[in-house]
C-alpha cells in the first residue's frame, strides 16, 4: 500500500492525475457563457425599466435578473454559477466604478452563491426508489 521512504510515508495511487481532476466539456463551457450573457442581457434590459418601477436608489419593485439568475442556477448548476459570478463581477465593475475590487468580488460571491446555495440538489435513484418505498407505509392522509 505504501512505503516509508526518508522518514516520509509514499502512497501509491492506482489513479492518475488527470483521473483524480474533474473533466471540464464544452457543454459546461456553454452553459456558463450562456449564462453569463444571459444575466448581462437581463440586467441591460432591467435597465430600461428603471424609470418605471425603481422606489428609491437600490430598491426596485421588478428586478429581472434575479429570475434569471435563479433559472440559470437550477437548469445549469455548477458551470452556469461560474457564468454567473463572471457576470456578476462584470456588471459590478460597471455599476460601481468607486469600489474596490475585493467588496465586488465579495458581491459577486454572495449574490450568486446564496442562489447555488438554496437550490436543491437532483436526489439520486436510490433516495428517489426510497421516498417511495417509504410513502407506500404511510396513511393515505398524510401524503
Amino acid at each position: 500500500m505504501g512505503a516509508l521512504v526518508g522518514g516520509w510515508l509514499h502512497l501509491e495511487h492506482s489513479t492518475t492525475s488527470s483521473q483524480m481532476l474533474p473533466q471540464i466539456r464544452l457543454l459546461d463551457i456553454a452553459i456558463a457563457a450562456i449564462s453569463s450573457l444571459a444575466f448581462i442581457g437581463s440586467w441591460e434590459l432591467n435597465h430600461l425599466f428603471d424609470s418605471y418601477f425603481v422606489y428609491a436608489p437600490g430598491i426596485s419593485f421588478l428586478f429581472i435578473p434575479a429570475g434569471v439568475k435563479l433559472l440559470c442556477v437550477l437548469l445549469g448548476r455548477v458551470p452556469a454559477v461560474i457564468g454567473l459570478l463572471i457576470a456578476s463581477v462584470y456588471t459590478g465593475t460597471t455599476l460601481w466604478t468607486d469600489m474596490q475590487m475585493p467588496a465586488i468580488y465579495y458581491f459577486a460571491l454572495v449574490s450568486v452563491l446564496c442562489y447555488a446555495r438554496s437550490a436543491p440538489r437532483p436526489a439520486s435513484r436510490q433516495q428517489q426508489f426510497r421516498s417511495v418505498e417509504a410513502s407506500k407505509h404511510l396513511p393515505n392522509s398524510w401524503i
